[in-house]
């Protein structure tokens, strides 16, 4: 009696112990390609007995026994994978993949396999008995029908994004005047689940329709280029620029247009550069002289002549767009803090300080708008021509009147945020919002709907997308996280900025 259920074989005191009814043996043989080019494995599998004459349990003996004191089931399978393995390596290269499957094609592998082992089995004192079994698997079958369900299931979601994007663009053309988040509340019914997927839908629906965007950063003296790419997984391309003449470390990046041709406003630390974006070599400097502070212009806009830029300790500076060797106007108010320089018009612009939000003319004047609020102001975002987001730090978000400057609706839709940004949206915006702690969310300000981009980064830096991806920078300011608009499971890349620039990132803006 053998001890071992895996055993088929054993010496015991000069005796050959064998059992009787045999044991089943597994084989898994790898690597075998097709005609056609396709990779097989296979795994074949039959019982195998000792025979019970005494010259086969001689040979038994001599292949199994002579260093060991026992055989095993994994011995035996040994001992046959490299003639099973030939077998079935001839058998595919001589078949394609479909007429392997089919059960003409298993039927010849299994007389094939059986044959190659039988002749095995008898020199070494063995027996093979059925049944035989076999099974197959291609891998790249299997990839092939996985990328085929994938490309129906993409052809499909495209399909209801279209249609969706259709039912919304209806609406939108027989009441124009009504904003896009409550025809979205309209077509994407009241479950919060269909919800989401009707946003990533008409997200998809958007970026399909858009060009590629370019994202821009500025890192210590340098100006980077990044290509986010084409697709999820498709690889960023970065180029980075070092545009003169230097006016110290680059602090913020904001798109404008300046004589029908898109630029780059660039703050620094002792005045601005407009940046040709087609050409980020060449850039025309505007210094202050008057700067004595480490830190840099946080914002910069254009307006009737003239760039401004603001300045948390040095102010706010103006130069004329034909002198930019000197400020025409300088108002030096280290109390005041200045943040979020955006334009309003032709002849007006704002900024924030804190808590207080002010209306700038061109003469330099400027008047607080209301009673400060009680939480700082982390973002001023131009929703519509005829209006404006401001986002505060305690996340309480506050529309106004692009005219009035009066606040026209309020909402709160997370706690304590570290930056905040606009995701352009059929014509309108939703908003990125970076808790403290936690996922970038995405809300709007007419529905309750709140999704996420996930990564494995919290208390994000900056926040900025375009059409088909958001961007958002980590909380030690090295790396960017970039996401698909409509995917925000997981990022579709990471770019390690400061191991490209050799600095932390200071402003990020798509152009």
């Amino acid at each position: 009696m053998l001890p071992n259920a895996a055993e088929i074989a054993r010496r015991d005191a000069g005796n050959i112990v064998v059992r009787p009814t045999g044991i089943r043996v597994r084989w898994d043989l790898a690597d075998l390609y097709t005609t056609d080019g396709q990779l097989l494995r296979a795994a074949f599998s039959a019982a195998v007995r000792p025979l019970e004459g005494a010259a086969d349990r001689k040979m038994l003996e001599e292949t199994f026994l002579g260093s060991s004191a026992a055989v095993s089931a994994a011995d035996v399978a040994d001992h046959f994978r490299a003639s099973l393995q030939t077998a079935a390596a001839r058998v595919a290269a001589a078949n394609d993949l479909q007429t392997l499957l089919s059960d003409t094609g298993r039927s010849a592998l299994i007389a094939k396999l059986s044959e190659s082992a039988r002749a095995t089995a008898f020199n070494c004192g063995l027996d093979l008995l059925p049944p035989y079994e076999l099974s197959l698997d291609s891998p790249t079958l299997r990839d092939q029908q996985d990328a085929a369900r994938r490309a129906a299931a993409q052809t499909q979601r495209l399909a209801r994004a279209a249609d969706l994007f259709k039912q919304f663009d209806e609406i939108r053309r027989s009441a124009p005047d009504l904003p896009a988040d409550r025809i979205f509340q309209r077509i994407a019914g009241g479950d919060p689940a269909d919800q989401a997927e009707s946003l990533r839908l008409l997200l998809l629906s958007s970026a399909q329709s858009s060009s590629p965007t370019t994202l821009w950063a500025v890192a210590g003296p340098h100006l980077i280029r990044i290509e986010p790419g084409a697709a999820k997984d498709a690889s960023p391309r970065s180029e980075i620029f070092t545009p003169p003449p230097l006016l110290g470390p680059l602090r913020s990046v904001q798109r404008a247009v300046l004589n029908n041709k898109p630029v780059l406003l660039l703050g620094a630390r002792s005045g601005v550069l407009i940046v040709d974006a087609t050409s980020p070599n060449e850039a025309t400097a505007y210094a202050d002289p008057g700067v004595t502070s480490s830190l840099g212009f946080n914002s910069v806009a254009i307006v009737n002549g003239k760039i401004w830029a603001v300045h948390t300790e040095a102010g706010l500076i103006a130069w004329n767009l034909d002198q930019p060797d000197q400020p025409t106007v300088a108002i030096r108010r280290q109390d005041l803090a200045a943040r979020n320089l955006a334009n309003l018009d032709n002849n007006r612009l704002v900024f924030s300080s804190s808590g207080n939000f002010f209306e700038l003319f061109p003469d330099g004047t400027f008047n607080p708008t209301d009673s400060p609020a009680s939480s700082t102001i982390v973002s001023v975002i131009t929703e519509s021509p005829s209006s404006l987001l401001l986002v505060h730090e305690d996340g309480q978000l506050c529309r106004r009147d692009r005219t009035t400057l009066r606040v026209t609706h309020r909402a709160k839709r997370t706690g304590k945020i570290t930056a905040a940004g606009a995701l352009p949206w059929l014509g309108a915006i939703r908003l990125l919002l970076a808790p403290e702690q936690g996922v970038l969310h995405c809300v709007g300000m007419e529905d309750d709907l709140i999704t996420q981009y996930l990564s494995a980064h919290t208390g994000l830096r900056l926040a900025a997308a375009a059409p088909d991806r958001i961007a958002a920078v980590s909380g030690d300011r090295q790396r960017l996280v970039l996401w698909d608009t409509w995917d925000g499971k997981s990022p579709a890349a990471e770019v390690h900025i400061a191991a490209i620039a050799r600095h932390r990132i200071a402003d990020i803006e798509f152009a």
